[in-house]
């Protein structure tokens, strides 16, 4: 009586979840999820961070589907890579509903990264944990305006816990929260790494201009060796 009273309650709120429709593995599962964020800016090691996780959860012997966006192609189109080095196989999609059902069969843990770019990320991730399994989410959690990337920050309610990483400021080395971009394109979406983007603070943020900087090529140049060098020790 009680398992299906607490299967109604979870009828009874419109997310359409077919999963609830069975339930004993519903009861089983509830509660059972989780889902992790590790958010900030460009090279503040949220992959590195990501693929530590996976590591921890490989340990434990539980088994792993790990996702990134088909839009990501900087290091490999098949593996996560962090910017020191570090990978792991993957499967690349545009949606999250593009996951093979035979891909996520017998999953316990879902590890995605480059969040930001997938415009059904809210949904599936939500989908995934309150299903059992533990999700794991890595990106942006603001572009190069400081404003909203993605679906990224929509998952905070939800998590049970937020990571905000930061870099290392490529003028000054302080914490950098920020991103800023160091080329003329205005569009929200530019895969790229050093070449195109810097870890800024805030103070240095604001003097470049609001996240679009402007100055000389030898000096970008030495700021982009600065940021390389970070992000490789």
């Amino acid at each position: 009586a009680t398992h299906r009273a607490v299967v109604r309650a979870c009828q009874s709120v419109s997310r359409g979840r077919a999963w609830f429709s069975t339930a004993n593995g519903a009861v089983e599962s509830l509660g059972r999820g989780r889902l992790e964020l590790i958010l900030g800016p460009m090279f503040a090691g949220k992959t590195s961070a990501l693929l530590k996780r996976i590591r921890d959860e490989e340990k434990k012997g539980r088994s792993i589907l790990v996702v990134k966006s088909a839009k990501d192609t900087r290091y490999a189109t098949d593996s996560v890579v962090s910017h020191d080095g570090d990978s792991r196989k993957c499967l690349a999609v545009s949606l999250l509903c593009d996951l093979p059902e035979a891909y996520l069969q017998g999953v316990d843990v879902v590890a995605v990264d480059e969040g930001q770019f997938f415009p059904d990320l809210l949904h599936y991730c939500e989908l995934f944990a309150d299903d059992g399994r533990t999700v794991i989410v890595a990106g942006l959690d603001g572009d190069f305006r400081r404003k909203r990337f993605g679906q990224v920050v929509d998952l905070t309610p939800l998590a049970d816990t937020v990571v905000k990483l930061n870099s290392a400021c490529a003028v000054c080395g302080s914490p950098a929260p920020f991103t800023a971009r160091t080329v003329e394109e205005t569009g929200q979406t530019l895969i790229g790494g050093a070449e195109s983007y810097l870890p800024m603070c805030r103070r240095h943020y604001l003097e470049h201009g609001l996240g679009s900087v402007s100055s000389s090529e030898e000096a970008d140049e030495e700021i982009r060796n600065k940021t390389l060098s970070a992000a490789n020790k």
